[in-house]
């Protein structure tokens, strides 16, 4: 099975923060330097632009502005266009995939 990056970073999250919440990152911030805080908590803020929920797991694609990157979560998944804040560790994604 071959294995291709994704084309954003991936964010595990690890609790859902409130939108108003304060020390927030730009996804900007975070795509321009992701080895600044890779495995690090950092809490984005964005718009929900996909979403899905499978048994209880969810994923969704967060954006602000331009940039976008990936949620992944043990609990359900936001609505499209919920503005959202998220909290979590960042990590590499890969899309496993066969092409």
């Amino acid at each position: 099975m071959a294995r291709r990056p994704l084309f954003h970073v991936t964010l595990l999250l690890t609790a859902l923060a409130s939108a108003g919440c304060s020390g927030a990152r730009s996804l900007n911030d975070l795509l321009a330097d992701p080895a600044k805080y890779r495995d690090r908590p950092v809490t984005v803020r964005g718009t929900v632009a996909e979403s899905a929920s499978v048994l209880g797991n969810g994923a969704y694609r967060i954006t602000d502005d331009d940039q976008g990157l990936w949620v992944v979560t043990r609990g359900g998944a936001p609505r499209k266009g919920a503005r959202v804040g998220a909290t979590g560790r960042l990590q590499d994604g890969y899309d496993l995939v066969a092409f």
